[in-house]
């Protein structure tokens, strides 16, 4: 039986526009002689009468010459293929259930979308708990999407995951230890309207010390938010960063920091602003007592020249 793979690839913006103003379009790669195409063109169909001018469908035709190149080009090995605003990839045997919530996806877009990846052979009691604490989830801006692993298998493998049940929030992954608070506290560290995201990782509470009070300072409490995640607990995310030593952080998802100190965060927090810091400059943020004892030195010599 094909299999269906699907790779999502989240648009998170500050603002939001109307689910009337978003437009789907949608590339339908297919076969005259594919057992499954003919049933995905009339779901497509018929999606379409649904949407509207809300949703674009273009039908390439695999067996001609620009189509077959244009079909290797996004990496597809079978068709039926469906290709969703040049980000989303389906292919193999599918309902129209299944493109509906892709299109879903981007006509109502979300700032956090939440994977659950289970196997839906194997509702067990961990399936049940997790799927408990996902279906208390009320909020607009939050997206729960149930994943057979087998049928996702390329979105599950994407994330690093090897086992289930196991989640993915955004860009962040876990498949031990999932609880509610741990669920709640990834979410609320996408939707803070925050310039600088740290995700932090530590074994020992004492690593978080320095950070947080870098975090917390009034030079950064206002544009900076921070994740910590437990590596005893979770680690394979911080595996996947390359890490090996904590604390590590990770800011904005662009610069990675192993066993982090002061000047190095401050260092990577300043990047992100637009005007620019010499390393002297840096070392002042970092410990501003460098500043009243380099104003002391000058007047010291000021008084030692007038004196002289």
């Amino acid at each position: 039986m094909k299999k269906l793979f699907i790779l999502i690839v989240l648009l998170i913006s500050s603002s939001f526009i109307a689910a009337e103003e978003n437009t789907v379009n949608i590339k339908f790669f297919f076969t005259e002689d594919c057992e499954h195409c003919g049933t995905t063109k009339l779901y497509l169909e018929d999606l379409k009468n649904e949407y509207g001018e809300r949703l674009n469908v273009e039908m390439v035709d695999v067996f001609t010459s620009n189509g077959y190149k244009e079909f290797k080009k996004y990496g597809f090995i079978m068709t039926p293929a469906v290709l969703f605003n040049e980000q989303v990839k389906m292919e193999g045997d599918t309902t129209k259930e299944e493109l509906r919530t892709v299109i879903e996806s981007f006509l109502t877009p979300k700032k956090v979308i939440v994977r659950f990846f289970y196997d839906k052979d194997k509702k067990n009691e961990e399936y049940k708990r997790i799927n408990s604490i996902l279906s208390e989830i009320d909020n607009k801006d939050v997206g729960v999407l149930y994943l057979d692993h087998d049928k996702n298998r390329n979105d599950f493998l994407y994330f690093g995951l090897s086992k289930i049940p196991s989640i993915a929030i955004n860009e962040i992954s876990f498949e031990n230890n999932i609880d509610k608070e741990l669920i709640d506290s990834v979410i609320n560290f996408y939707l803070e309207e925050k310039e600088i995201r740290v995700l932090g990782f530590y074994s020992e509470y004492g690593e978080k010390e320095m950070v947080n009070n870098t975090i917390n300072s009034e030079r950064y409490t206002d544009k900076t938010c921070i994740l910590w995640i437990d590596v005893n607990k979770n680690n394979k995310e911080f595996y996947l960063d390359g890490f090996s030593e904590t604390p590590s952080v990770v800011i904005n998802d662009k610069i990675k920091i192993q066993n982090v100190t002061k000047i190095d965060l401050i260092k990577g927090l300043e990047s992100f602003d637009p005007d620019f810091y010499s390393s002297i400059e840096i070392y002042f943020i970092a410990y501003p007592y460098l500043a009243y004892i380099g104003i002391i030195g000058i007047v010291c010599i000021a008084l030692y020249r007038v004196f002289l």
